[in-house]
C-alpha cells in the first residue's frame, strides 16, 4: 500500500512539472518581449477569447461541483450487510465515515502506519479532488 501511495504522489508531482514546462514553452516561447508582456497582462481569458458569461457559468459550475462533491463525501453511499449465523445486520458508509472508521479496524488504532493510512485516505479522497477542481478553475 505504501508503495502505491508513493507512486501516486510521484505521478502527481511529475504531472505538475510537465504542465509547468508545457506552459512555459507554450506561453513564453515568443521572443518578442512586448508580445509576452501583453499576453501576461491580458491573462488566460483574453488569450482564449472567453466571454464574461462563459466565465460566470464556468465559475458557478465549479462551485456547484465542489458543493456536490463535499455532500457526496458525507452522505452514506453504500451499504455492507454482515451475516453471522442467523444474525444479519447492515452498516451504511460514506467516504468520510470509512476514513473515520479506519483506526477501528486495526489492533492498535494509534499506530503511526494506521494514522498515515487515515491521513492519506482523506488527502487522496477528499482534499486532492477539491484541490484539482480549484486549480483547474483558475
Amino acid at each position: 500500500f505504501f508503495g502505491f501511495v508513493l507512486a501516486t504522489m510521484m505521478s502527481l508531482v511529475s504531472t505538475h512539472v510537465i504542465l509547468h514546462v508545457h506552459r512555459k514553452v507554450h506561453y513564453h516561447s515568443n521572443s518578442d518581449s512586448s508580445a509576452i508582456e501583453e499576453a501576461e497582462s491580458a491573462g488566460m481569458k483574453a488569450r482564449g477569447g472567453l466571454g464574461s458569461t462563459f466565465m460566470v457559468v464556468a465559475g458557478l459550475a465549479g462551485l456547484f461541483s465542489i458543493v456536490f462533491y463535499v455532500v457526496g463525501c458525507v452522505v452514506d453511499t453504500f451499504q455492507i450487510t454482515n451475516t453471522r449465523g442467523d444474525v444479519s445486520f447492515s452498516v451504511d458508509y460514506s467516504v468520510a465515515s470509512v476514513g473515520m472508521a479506519l483506526p477501528e479496524s486495526q489492533v492498535d488504532p494509534n499506530d503511526v502506519g494506521t494514522r498515515f493510512i487515515q491521513v492519506m485516505w482523506f488527502f487522496l479522497c477528499i482534499v486532492m479532488p477539491l484541490w484539482c477542481t480549484l486549480l483547474f478553475g483558475i
